[in-house]
């Protein structure tokens, strides 16, 4: 019998591991201060690579085993520039870290023999009539398999690591303990709202029934849609472990990068937008979950979307607020937005904000590409610049984002909204970004032959 595997659940044994890593990281950098000292400038690139190489591998190595909230954190960072790291080093950690979206360590046999017994009561076996106990990819919550059901269709299983929800959990009361420090560097954000709406997002991923849900919402929305595709769940083999979805497949995020010319990049892009905040501005609901694992590309043009675990239905006073900010951002109305800001309390203290440096900071974070009239190809600078500037202590526009506040409902759009520029970032996606929002946020008609095929569908 194979050896049985575990996650890591205890919390200070993660927080523990945690700490290590970030301990020698400190003092690989020390090291390499020393080793630099005096030499060429020829040595000194070398012991930076090094020093970059290392990290990166043990940021793969720790928190790869850990799986939960922790891998998460590694997921997004391999898809999302920092402005902390050297653009030099961008791609080094990128293919490093990259390894947690699809390589996580399987389970073994036993352990999806568990979850199974859990959900349906006997082994795979006994409810598809083939199963490939190897998996075909890996995330931070679960794995996937290929199967087949009883009658011949072709489905993939997706099935839940064994004790992930107490790892989840851990990593969540590790993070609460460093919450007091928030009003420390962000006084004008109010926490616990914040905290509150991360730790339900979390938890809600860990229910398959939930995600099988949101997935069969969203394959309603988009069943014959001309260039969207979304796997249908099969409901009734879904439990809180296990999820069930026809085998839909097409060229990994990566490769497509990498083969595909300008022009089929710049498409796939727009339709990824489209489907993003199209949704979202259409129906209400959106998914946050948007990291390059969760998309394949197909040679007769459409795109896939997996991984229905972080969605977010937004309530109507909610929508109406949020493109109540949207509008005077693309109209580069400064006094309006900065009102509207107030009112819908993104800026708690109006007397520590000065309008105009508000405005400039939004331009930076989404105006450039909302407000610009024409192509805008979307950088790896801009998504290190927006992930900078609201990180980073020591930057420039600290004094603008420490007095402003992140409403709850509000932050899985931002996630989205940084994840989907830095997807777009990768694809060097050049398109007129502020005429796609158009249609939505004013009802004018589409510009591009995309937009066109969307709006018919939609309307028929």
């Amino acid at each position: 019998m194979a050896k049985k595997k575990s996650v890591s659940t205890g919390r200070v044994g993660r927080a523990r591991r945690v700490g290590t890593f970030g301990a020698g990281m400190g003092s690989r950098l020390a090291w390499a201060g020393m080793r630099s000292a005096g030499r060429s400038d020829e040595h000194k690139a070398e012991v930076l690579a090094d020093f970059h190489l290392r990290t990166a591998e043990q940021m793969r190595a720790v928190l790869g085993t850990m799986k939960g909230a922790a891998a998460k954190l590694g997921q997004m960072a391999s898809f999302i520039d920092s402005a902390m790291i050297p653009p030099e080093f961008a791609d080094l950690y990128h293919e490093v870290l990259a390894e947690l979206r699809d390589d996580m360590p399987p389970m073994t046999y036993d352990e999806l023999a568990e979850m199974f017994e859990r959900d349906h009561g006997g082994p795979p076996d006994a409810v598809f009539e083939e199963f490939d106990p190897e998996p075909i990819a890996a995330a931070s919550i679960g794995q996937v398999h290929s199967a087949r059901l009883f009658g011949g269709d072709p489905v993939v299983v997706k099935v839940q690591y064994p004790g992930i929800d107490k790892a989840i959990m851990s990593d969540l009361k590790n993070a609460k303990a460093f919450m007091w420090l928030l009003p420390v560097f962000a006084p004008g954000l109010e926490a616990g709202p914040l905290v509150k709406e991360t730790e339900r997002a979390l938890l809600e991923e860990l229910d398959y029934r939930r995600e099988a849900a949101h997935q069969e919402r969203f394959a309603a929305v988009y069943r014959g849609h001309p260039f969207v595709v979304v796997p249908e769940p099969v409901l009734e083999l879904c439990g809180a472990h296990t999820l069930v979805c026809e085998d839909v497949r097409g060229t990994r995020f990566d490769d497509f990068v990498a083969t595909a010319d300008a022009a089929d990049r710049n498409r796939a892009a727009e339709i990824i937008f489209r489907y993003s905040f199209g949704t979202l501005y259409r129906f209400g609901f959106f998914n946050a979950d948007t990291h390059p694992g969760n998309y394949a590309f197909r040679e007769d043009g459409k795109v896939v979307f997996y991984d229905y675990g972080a969605v977010k239905q937004v309530s109507a006073d909610d929508w109406r607020r949020f493109v109540g900010m949207t509008r005077p951002l693309m109209e580069g109305d400064t006094q309006l937005l900065f009102e509207e800001c107030v009112a819908n309390g993104f800026v708690r203290r109006p007397d520590k904000v000065e309008p105009e440096r508000l405005h400039a900071w939004l331009d930076l974070v989404a105006g450039r590409m909302l407000r610009t009239d024409g192509d805008v190809t979307i950088t790896r600078e801009m998504v290190g610049e927006t992930v900078a500037s609201t990180t980073d202590p020591l930057n420039d526009w600290y004094s603008v984002t420490k007095w402003l506040n992140v409403d709850p409902e509000a932050l899985l759009i931002g996630r989205m909204q940084i994840g989907i520029m830095a997807v777009l970032a990768k694809m060097d996606a050049t398109a007129n970004w502020h005429s796609i929002v158009r249609e939505w946020v004013y009802d004018e008609v589409p510009t591009t032959s995309l937009g066109r095929t969307d709006a018919d569908f939609f309307s028929g």
